[in-house]
């Protein structure tokens, strides 16, 4: 795969990420690597980073590997108010709290064996749960 390749496919993840965290009720699990919500419908939505992939797993549903061959992917979660005379927002380690999750990730592949790796720099994204 490409590098632009790579870069619609983290495109298309973050598309799917911002449509589903917005519509969520609140967070009620955190980890770095793994975030758990109460989405519109009452029904738990988790997203993980395991095994060099961001998976996505709702209640009564089949996971859904959203993104493959990262290198690296996190979590990290704020509040509501903004810091005085910025656009950030203050980082909190409640949940209850939380406003606003921001992921991050790389993806690496080498699309042969004699070819050098593949590698898109760093998305990063900070997405707001409307319903909150």
């Amino acid at each position: 795969m490409s590098y632009a390749g790579m870069d619609q496919r983290s495109m298309h993840t973050l598309d799917t990420l911002s449509q589903d965290i917005r519509q969520c009720r609140a967070l009620t699990n955190f980890t770095t690597t793994r975030v758990t919500f109460l989405d519109y419908d009452n029904k738990a939505l988790t997203f993980t980073f395991e095994k060099g992939a961001l998976v996505r797993l709702k209640s009564g549903s089949a996971p859904k590997i959203l993104l493959k061959d990262c290198v690296a992917g996190e979590f990290a979660m704020f509040q509501r108010s903004p810091i005085a005379g910025g656009f950030d927002y203050f980082a909190v380690k409640d949940p209850a709290l939380c406003k606003a999750i921001e992921v991050r990730w790389t993806c690496s592949r080498k699309p042969a064996a004699t070819s050098p790796l593949t590698t898109e720099s760093m998305q990063s994204a900070r997405i707001v749960m409307r319903m909150k």
